[in-house]
């Protein structure tokens, strides 16, 4: 599939998702091969600035680090889930194995390819830091999951979705939907729904399918409860008809997690304005924001009186979970969209992403890095005129869009930029202006050239300018000078009106030939 923004490349892997352990294990250890395999066949003319990936699986190293270093690209790695630990914390694999050791090797080696780290949520930061003492606090962050809003919902007949799905019309509706696995701890589940056989002001969907299905359905045959309802797995449309049809969205996390975890129905329900009734473990922190941020409610997995507690609160307060939906469906639009997480991932991506030291006498050196595949080339040669004139004219001759060249002097300026230098900088003639400024005036602070005749200055209040408004100055009329901004405390005035007063401490950014600019020290 290809559009002028996009290609899309579809590779054939095993089944990692709702299958058994060993199928999983194989299939997640053949990914980097296979995706290798089809990179090299399809995308190897294709030369990549950011490579972006989410865990699970963690197996993409081999392929991660290959593309990085061929073409100095970044990397920002989703890690949407912390394994293999999550396996060990619910008995799934053993701390002592040959399987741990090999997947938590793979794991170590992803995050230090990764120049940037993404988490699911500050709990996910916090634990990442405290068992990998190797990952810099500076290259991580929250990035959440996220979901693409639609601009607009189609009114839906809950009660004739209720009918088709053959739920009480009058009941409060609690869903669970989702994988039906071991990580969900879904023993408390059904402990739940034993526990609520007898109230027919409720009634319960369970929608999902996973290694657990099979379990849950066996209680389902067994119990043959009348407020309940097993569904497998939806088409999504019909899925999302269903969940806008209920009135309480539910989430449950195995109880022995050290990780904490992120799952992402939460999203759907938020999007619905439905409330949240979640039981995990102490370590995720989902139930504390949802709590937190008015859209929730939690206790640990396990707490059976607790949960029915809460679940007897959502089930008897109509406004309770009008508010509640109304606060998720808020928080869905500050934090949890698309847009959200591209300008996360955009504006910490905007920084370099490889930077290359040089002897730039040395021309093999620049065929050896592949010069052409750089943004930008900086030339900051000092004295030696010769070579910074070669380096800049092989930089322009090997394609580099931008190149910045330091300049000694005026006519040193002139030739870097007649033979294509982008822009010149005079790093020492600046710093003298600066020097200068500041001899003949301790107040500026800063001094900015805006053209060879023009300057800005950031200065300090003269205390003759105290007290007193633009119009009283006259420093337009009476010194060429323009006051373009005033600075009082953490307030900036842009473009000050002239009865604007200044007063003391008042830092004043003023724009001014700098013949003038040099005479502020004799306003005192």
């Amino acid at each position: 599939m290809e559009d002028e923004n996009y290609s899309l490349l579809k590779v054939k892997t095993l089944n990692i998702q709702k299958t058994n352990f060993i199928e999983k294990g194989f299939g997640t250890i053949l990914l980097e091969y296979q995706f290798e395999k089809a990179i090299n066949r399809y995308f190897k003319q294709i030369r990549f600035d950011l490579i972006l990936y989410s865990t699970p699986p963690i197996t993409l190293t081999r392929i991660i680090e290959k593309i990085k270093t061929r073409d100095r690209a970044k990397t920002y790695l989703l890690l949407k889930d912390i394994f293999p630990q999550n396996a060990v914390d619910i008995g799934m694999m053993s701390p002592k194995g040959v399987l741990y050791r090999l997947f938590r090797k793979k794991e170590q080696k992803l995050y230090q390819l990764s120049d940037y780290i993404g988490c699911m949520s500050p709990a996910n930061v916090q634990f990442l830091l405290e068992h990998n003492p190797e990952i810099k606090s500076d290259n991580i962050e929250v990035c959440p999951n996220s979901v693409e809003l639609a601009t607009n919902h189609a009114v839906v007949d809950k009660d004739k979705i209720r009918k088709k799905f053959d739920i009480p019309v009058d009941s409060v509706v609690f869903i669970y939907g989702g994988n039906l696995g071991k990580p969900q701890g879904l023993d408390f589940l059904l402990r739940i729904l034993n526990s609520n056989r007898d109230k027919n002001d409720r009634y319960f969907m369970v929608v999902g399918s996973g290694t657990e299905y099979e379990k849950v359905s066996q209680w389902f045959e067994d119990n043959k409860p009348v407020n309940a309802q097993l569904i497998s797995a939806l088409p999504k449309n019909e899925y999302d008809e269903l969940v806008r049809s209920c009135d309480v969205g539910l989430i449950f996390l195995d109880p022995r997690f050290t990780i904490p975890n992120y799952p992402s129905r939460l999203l759907s329900y938020l999007e619905y304005k439905m409330p949240v009734l979640m039981a995990t473990d102490v370590n995720t922190d989902i139930g504390s924001i949802a709590q937190e941020n008015g859209y929730g409610l939690w206790c640990e997995n396990g707490d059976l009186d607790k949960f029915n507690s809460l679940l007897d609160s959502l089930a008897d307060n109509r406004e309770l979970r009008t508010q509640m939906g109304d606060n998720g469906y808020k928080f869905l639009k500050e934090n949890y969209t698309v847009d959200k997480s591209y300008e996360i991932i955009k504006e910490i991506t905007e920084y370099v992403a490889h930077a290359v030291q040089m002897d730039a006498l040395d021309e093999a050196s620049f065929r050896t890095i592949g010069l052409r595949n750089f943004d930008v080339a900086v030339v900051a040669i000092g004295s030696d005129i010769e070579a910074s004139i070669m380096a800049t004219l092989i930089a322009k001759e090997a394609g580099v869009p931008l190149v910045i060249a330091k300049a000694l002097h005026e006519v040193h300026g002139k030739l870097l930029t007649k033979i294509g230098a982008d822009k010149v900088v005079y790093p020492e003639r600046d710093m003298g202006m600066r020097v200068a400024y500041g001899l003949v005036t301790p107040n500026i602070l800063d001094v900015i050239e805006f053209s060879t005749d023009y300057s800005i200055v950031e200065i300090v209040a003269l205390e003759s300018w105290e007290n007193k408004t633009l119009i009283d100055l006259n420093l337009s009329r009476q010194h060429g000078m323009t006051v373009i901004a005033i600075k009082t405390d953490e307030k900036i005035n842009i473009v000050p009106a002239f009865d604007t007063m200044i007063k003391k401490g008042d830092i004043v950014v003023i724009l001014g030939n700098n013949s003038k600019l040099k005479r502020i020290g004799e306003m005192e």
